[in-house]
């Protein structure tokens, strides 16, 4: 059971709040320097009882996503299902709907881009500009 301090903090948290204003909205000192208000805050966020209360608030809306979720997966196999008719569900339907279902279900593995290949190059180009220019 929360105290009504600590079921505040938790809402607080809920809400948006950082803890150093959870802490202090909950009706905590705030005589405390902001060091220590932030170390007493921390340390109340990282309570069992805190965080239990912060996944009770959340459930619905984790609900609500996983829920949206399956209702897109439902939606996705009915359209993958379906033989394809020329004025209904074309082919390139159906093969979206079952790559957005793959993804979706984690068939794919993570996409890894390599965004420093000819970094070195363009930095080595930026370097001689600027020693160019210098002279």
């Amino acid at each position: 059971m929360l105290t009504s301090k600590q079921e505040k903090f938790a809402q607080n948290l809920f809400q948006g709040m950082t803890q150093r204003e959870s802490w202090i909205q909950a009706g905590y000192s705030s005589n405390y320097d902001v060091k220590a208000i932030d170390i007493n805050a921390c340390a109340m966020a990282k309570t069992t009882k805190i965080k239990l209360r912060l996944a009770e608030l959340n459930a619905p809306i984790v609900e609500k996503i996983q829920g949206s979720r399956e209702k897109k997966l439902e939606i996705l196999q009915t359209i993958y299902a379906h033989k394809p008719l020329p004025d209904t569900i074309t082919p390139r339907d159906r093969v979206t709907a079952i790559a957005e279902h793959n993804k979706m279900t984690g068939a794919y593995e993570p996409v890894k881009i390599d965004i420093t290949s000819g970094l070195e190059d363009l930095l080595s180009k930026l370097k001689g500009r600027q020693l160019d220019s210098s002279d």
